[in-house]
């Protein structure tokens, strides 16, 4: 077994065979394996759903029956007689191929007790699942509201391709299609509501099964290989946990068309691969409402849960700086479903003084694949902050950092100046009139961006009062940005003379507040750091646990007590 799950062998892979791979969720890699396994006189343990909709595991000795292993099922599979089948098959000497979640493979490891030189595990990425019972409930719901049966029922439907992720119900006459979230039981098991309790704090991640092989949807592989691709068809990651997983890569990896590639960028859109969700606190408010109507045949689990929600009080939040920010306040809303956004301002103390908005031909001229930050660049940043906070309808508090402050400032040779976003950067060449100068932040001068800190002050307690601010000091990560790349951070000593004179500011603007909540973040590593991506302006970009333990201080700044972990 490999020492770290770090340094395990991993491929992003699809089938060759165009049918195959059609009939497949994903890239078809567990096909793959099963087929060359069944194929070698050997058997083949997944799971199966029949004509009543009850979700368990199956035995396969020919392609035909594998046929119906196929498929991935987001409901708890009952393992029934499945180990010890698999033990006898073993004892008799047959190579078998075992797949399921990854404590089913723990299970069966602890079921044998004993090491099998013929026995290959595969182990699905998994973030938890919800109970048989409640699925078989939601199709009894959505039968009666057609008033017909559903012959199948697919969580995961390629008709239309891999992305965007589709659920199908097919009738006698004709197939329903909807967009995942349009399911309400896909929706509650993604968003992490419907599981088992069990699921939140699985032993079983990493290298804990001991499974051989992990397969799974690669989400986000366009980020990390562009130039892998199917048209649509459904890719997939593999991690080869063991040697014995290896090995199997070896005999059946003709069947696929692959390209190497390393766990670390796989698990950043797929990080339940080494960690846990957590439980949410509306898993119990959800459940308690679903305890009325567990022995019925036929359950509406969206109305089940806005019933849920409707019993609590809604508490609203307002954010004032970075997307980081945002994403560290968005775990808070993942993990607490009555906390929400009354507004995000995106911007900086300099920004309520020098924000300008460029002409929008001069944009749409500007080459940029982002079109937030085109929209940055058509904004008059001083105006649009101050009316949102004078205004607008408020939340009773807001949280604010300065990270945005870490921008340089441009003057135009009209005396334009822009601040606020790295849009502005990807718009230099088109500029009319052009740049007379750019202040890095480390050149800005202490009277200026004094004069903005007190600005942003009197904005704030004129909107909010001071003991309903909390200012989160978050400073850059080492890492920020690729640095092989041109970045506007093209050193650690750079970042360093950056990060000390966002303390400076962090300083005075808490000395202007001194009744505000303070969360110091500044030892917190992996802002704005993704490997492969520059910037990193959106929340696929970011490492996630960063995120949920810069929500966890905010959550606890706010009086709340408890996490998800």
């Amino acid at each position: 077994m490999n020492n770290s799950f770090w340094e395990c062998k991993a491929y992003a892979a699809y089938l060759k065979d165009d049918i195959e791979l059609t009939n497949s969720t994903s890239g078809g890699v567990f096909y793959g394996f099963a087929s060359w396994c069944i194929n070698m006189g050997g058997v083949c343990y997944g799971v199966t759903m029949d004509e009543n909709f009850n979700v368990f595991h199956k035995r396969a000795t020919t392609l035909e029956e594998l046929e119906s292993l196929r498929r991935s099922k987001y409901v708890q599979s009952r393992t029934g007689q499945a180990y010890k089948m698999a033990k006898e098959d073993l004892d008799n000497g047959l190579t078998v191929l075992f797949s399921g979640t990854p404590c089913q493979i723990a299970g069966l490891k602890a079921f044998l007790q004993k090491d099998y030189l013929t026995l290959f595990t595969v182990e699905v990425f998994c973030h938890g699942v919800p109970s048989n019972r409640l699925f078989k409930q939601h199709v009894h719901f959505l039968e009666n509201k057609a008033n017909e049966k559903i012959k199948e029922f697919q969580f995961r439907n390629k008709d239309k391709g891999w992305t965007p992720v589709e659920v199908s119900y097919k009738f006698d006459k004709n197939i329903e299609y909807k967009l995942c979230y349009g399911d309400a039981f896909f929706y509650y098991f993604d968003t992490s509501v419907s599981l088992r309790l069990s699921c939140y704090n699985c032993r079983f991640r990493s290298l804990a099964s001991g499974a051989d092989v992990a397969i799974g949807d690669y989400w986000g592989i366009s980020l990390v290989h562009p130039d892998f691709r199917n048209d649509n068809k459904g890719i997939s990651a593999v991690i080869l946990k063991t040697q014995r997983g290896e090995e199997l890569w070896r005999d059946a990896n003709s069947a696929f068309v692959c390209i190497p590639t390393k766990v670390a960028q796989l698990a950043k859109t797929n990080i339940y691969t080494y960690r846990n969700i957590g439980r949410k606190k509306v898993r119990k408010a959800f459940f308690d409402n679903y305890i009325e109507h567990r022995n019925e045949e036929s359950v509406d689990l969206k109305s089940v849960y806005e019933e849920s929600i409707k019993k609590h009080i809604e508490k609203k939040l307002d954010i004032l700086g970075s997307f980081s920010l945002f994403s560290g306040v968005s775990a808070i809303f993942s993990y607490d479903y009555t906390y929400s956004t009354q507004k995000h301002m995106t911007g900086t103390t300099l920004s309520t003084m020098f924000g300008q908005a460029i002409d929008s031909d001069v944009v749409e001229r500007a080459y940029s694949k982002n079109i937030y930050r085109k929209n940055c660049l058509t904004l008059d940043w001083g105006r649009r902050i101050q009316e949102k906070l004078l205004k607008e309808k408020r939340a009773g508090q807001i949280v604010v950092d300065l990270l945005d402050e870490r921008l340089p400032i441009i003057e135009l040779e009209n005396g334009i100046r822009l601040a606020g976003s790295e849009a502005c950067f990807e718009a230099v060449a088109f500029l009319d009139p052009p740049i007379k100068k750019i202040w890095l932040m480390e050149e800005i001068c202490e009277e200026d961006w004094k004069k903005g800190c007190d600005n942003l002050a009197d904005l704030l307690k004129k909107s909010y009062g001071e003991d309903n601010i909390i200012i989160v000091r978050l400073l850059l990560s080492k890492r920020h940005g690729d640095l092989k790349e041109q970045s506007l951070f093209p050193s650690e000593k750079h970042i360093a003379t950056v990060n000390n004179e966002l303390n400076k500011r962090y300083d005075y603007l808490i000395s202007k507040l001194p009744d505000s909540k303070v969360v110091d973040m500044q030892d917190l590593d992996g802002v704005y750091t993704p490997d492969y991506y520059r910037h990193g302006c959106f929340p696929e970009y970011y490492d996630d646990m960063t995120y949920i333990k810069l929500g966890e201080s905010i959550y606890h700044a706010l009086g709340e007590e408890g996490w998800r972990f």
